[in-house]
């Protein structure tokens, strides 16, 4: 992929000290166009980036680790009519890697979130597809909240509470993957399989967030009125992850592993 800056695009370094310890972060300002095999798209890049925080607030004690090659959950029960609004939120920390599909359901009525030239996206149909994208360039190996947004009339993406800049339409010249009849998957579709850790997936009906929040006003996920499936990943063994929202939506775990977790001990107060 080749990239071209605007003049104004340029990184700040800084750094604090918290308890003897030394953090830092980059603060980007500006856009960027990338040209790429599949797609020509233009970064937007915030003046506030949404993962200039070192920690989330803890979503539980286990997640599941993808290997990026054939690991997935299957929810195969999970369904929707893709013309009504609904939220799509999901907590994961990716490794790295080519193209990665993280959770969702793809096709006419799909809505999905995936991971492509080092972008995060939410894509919503196959035909001419509606996508929202956020560089994951400071974001690699981080904790990220996700939440992906279809109202009925435009899609929206929040990284970490924020919404994401530059709202357009991109078509690229490969189809979706192809998830088959399985329906409702994590981790992989097609031969996209994302490598890292999920922690935990929601989905509900409406439209959930319709400006900035905090991470602290959504985390941990819990089961609300409107939500169709409460995945936690607190089961910790196991082939089955539990749906949590009561609606019996259960995932079956193909290949990925239970992986422990535990709480930051620094507070972001």
């Amino acid at each position: 992929c080749t990239c071209f800056d605007s003049p104004g695009n340029g990184i700040q370094n800084r750094s604090f000290r918290y308890a003897g310890w030394t953090f830092s972060r980059s603060i980007c300002t500006g856009f960027r166009v990338c040209l790429g095999r599949d797609i020509a798209k233009l970064r937007w890049i915030t003046k506030r980036p949404s993962w200039d925080r070192f920690t989330l607030p803890h979503t539980g004690d286990w997640s599941l680790a993808f290997d990026g090659k054939d690991n997935s959950v299957v929810v195969p029960a999970l369904a929707w009519d893709g013309h009504e609004p609904m939220t799509l939120e999901t907590v994961f920390v990716w490794s790295g890697g080519g193209t990665a599909f993280v959770a969702g359901q793809t096709g006419i009525d799909g809505f999905w979130l995936e991971i492509r030239d080092d972008m995060l996206w939410v894509r919503k149909g196959r035909e001419a597809s509606l996508a929202v994208g956020a560089s994951l360039a400071f974001a690699q190996g981080k904790r990220v909240h996700a939440a992906a947004v279809w109202d009925g009339k435009e899609v929206r993406l929040y990284a970490n509470g924020v919404r994401v800049t530059g709202h357009y339409e991109a078509s690229w010249k490969e189809d979706p993957p192809d998830q088959g009849a399985d329906g409702f998957r994590i981790g992989l579709a097609g031969d996209h399989g994302f490598t890292g850790t999920i922690e935990t997936v929601r989905v509900s009906k409406g439209a959930r967030y319709t400006s900035d929040f905090t991470p602290e006003q959504a985390l941990p996920l819990k089961p609300e009125t409107n939500t169709l499936c409460l995945l936690d990943f607190e089961n910790g063994e196991g082939e089955t992850v539990a749906d949590s929202s009561g609606n019996q939506h259960h995932g079956r775990i193909h290949g990925a592993t239970w992986q422990a977790m535990w709480p930051c001990p620094i507070s972001e107060a």
